[in-house]
């Protein structure tokens, strides 16, 4: 979620576990007097495995990415991974109320690994941690996440440290 769309949007409640029972996402919704239709936001939790999502990749170099993300994301958080649509890999969640009464639930840190770029969830912004995006490598940032063209382009310590301050944070970066 990018931080324009976060303006007026306030935290309702967290939970940093990513388990799901049912694997259908906490619908969201809008007051009746703010004119939205009551269908649910377009990304939610499924049942997919993200391993075998991860193993049904087409390039084997995203396979072997995937793998290590998941890997790295699963150890800093502590928590399961969960996909999130089809391509979206989350680790636990946070429920969010904007100020015109929308409201749901979205995962607090997490990945996709796409064919053109790894992106990266839940990262804090540069303000947050400054030398450690100074050390980061080579990336370039998007409206609601930060994209990695490999691996090998970027410090894994310092993403560890990336992804461990924005979990941590009160306020999620996704």
């Amino acid at each position: 979620m990018s931080d324009a769309a976060k303006t007026g949007a306030k935290k309702s409640g967290t939970s940093k576990s990513g388990a799901r029972s049912s694997g259908t996402a906490k619908s969201s919704t809008r007051t009746p007097d703010a004119g939205a239709s009551a269908s649910g936001p377009a990304t939610g939790p499924t049942d997919v495995d993200p391993r075998a999502y991860i193993d049904s990749l087409e390039t084997p170099r995203r396979r072997v990415h995937g793998h290590l993300l998941l890997d790295i994301y699963s150890e800093v958080t502590g928590e399961p991974p969960v996909m999130w649509g089809p391509t979206m890999i989350g680790y636990g969640t946070y429920d969010y109320t904007y100020a015109s009464g929308w409201s749901g639930t979205y995962f607090r840190s997490g990945f996709a690994p796409r064919k053109a770029a790894l992106s990266l969830y839940g990262l804090p912004q540069e303000d947050d941690a400054p030398e450690l995006w100074a050390r980061f490598g080579k990336h370039r940032r998007g409206a609601s996440c930060v994209y990695v063209n490999k691996p090998e382009d970027i410090d894994l310590d310092v993403l560890c440290e990336l992804i461990r301050i924005g979990w941590e944070s009160d306020s999620p970066h996704c």
